[in-house]
């Protein structure tokens, strides 16, 4: 049996925009990518068998009731395609013991990046019999940012965000990612109300928000980014409107929902920066738990999920 592990980092739009719908069904979309270093980290045994298996192991209690540990999750799905696409006559028992970090249905792509950290994983498994152009369209058949995923940097996404082009960042990040914790948005959903949605939504200067990160113009930048999903969840909860301004009332430069949300991405000064926000909007204690919220009393855990992250030039890779 061989055993090892991987890393999956999570993504930011740094800008974010629906250009139309397709005949497929899905949205056209127009993106700035940008990974950062919270990551959770996947540990691979596998090892030859009688007929295909494959099991996730994850020890926190709390993500066990919220995703699918058997196939039916990305990692299992990039394992069978990966496999299919092998075309090997023989069949493997895999089990993945995940650490997660990034926060479920919180528009960080988590679900995506552990679908590329697993092609990355196989891949060396079986001594790279894929390209990185082959296992980016076998990403872009998983899922919209899985191609992505695979290289992170910085990069303009266009069709649904799987046709990618390079950009190289120049600035240097440090952001604080504050997602509520009882509240998750289906993709779907998301782009159904955008859809619907009667809100005049000003749209984000894409060309611009490129120019600012290459440039290093942190002025250009935060007048160019944007997110079109975020009137029309500030609409259907306010209260992601208020933590946006509390963010921003705390000393943050910029502020702007990811994705299809609801995370909340604050641009810092610096970490130590991000750490005061975030002892702020957790009462002040070092550990991160806020004691009078009815939370706490249920799950021992905060209502806010906080996480301090920067910006990084690389997606998922095998790191032992």
């Amino acid at each position: 049996m061989q055993t090892l592990k991987v890393s999956a980092p999570a993504k930011l739009n740094l800008s974010f925009d629906i250009t139309g719908t397709r005949p497929d069904g899905y949205h056209d979309v127009e993106s700035l990518f940008q990974a950062v270093d919270l990551q959770d980290e996947l540990e691979f045994s596998i090892c030859e068998s009688e007929q295909f298996f494959f099991n996730i192991h994850c020890d926190n209690p709390y993500l066990k009731q919220a995703m699918p540990l058997d196939d039916k999750n990305l990692i299992g799905l990039a394992c069978k395609y990966f496999l299919k696409k092998l075309d090997t006559k023989k069949q493997y028992a895999i089990n993945v013991h995940l650490e997660k970090q990034i926060p479920i249905g919180a528009g960080l792509a988590g679900g995506s990046s552990n679908a590329a950290a697993t092609l990355i994983a196989l891949n060396h498994f079986f001594s790279e019999p894929f390209s990185l152009f082959d296992l980016k369209t076998m990403a872009a058949e998983i899922g919209s940012d899985v191609a992505f995923c695979l290289e992170g940097g910085c990069a303009l996404g266009k069709g649904r965000g799987e046709i990618l082009s390079p950009v190289k960042n120049s600035l240097s990040l440090t952001f604080c990612l504050v997602k509520p914790r009882a509240l998750s948005v289906s993709t779907p959903w998301a782009f159904a109300a955008f859809d619907r949605s009667k809100l005049q939504i000003k749209k984000p200067d894409l060309a611009n928000s490129i120019k600012a990160v290459t440039s290093g113009d942190l002025s250009l930048a935060f007048q160019s980014f944007g997110n079109v999903f975020e009137p029309v969840l500030f609409e259907a909860h306010p209260e992601l409107k208020e933590l946006k301004q509390t963010l921003l009332d705390q000393g943050a430069w910029f502020c702007q929902m990811t994705g299809s949300g609801p995370t909340l991405f604050a641009v810092t000064a610096n970490r130590e920066k991000a750490q005061e926000i975030r002892r702020h909007l957790l009462k002040d204690d070092e550990l991160g738990f806020s004691y009078w919220t009815k939370e706490i009393m249920h799950e021992a855990l905060p209502p806010l999920d906080i996480h301090i992250a920067t910006s990084i030039d690389y997606g998922a890779r095998v790191i032992a």
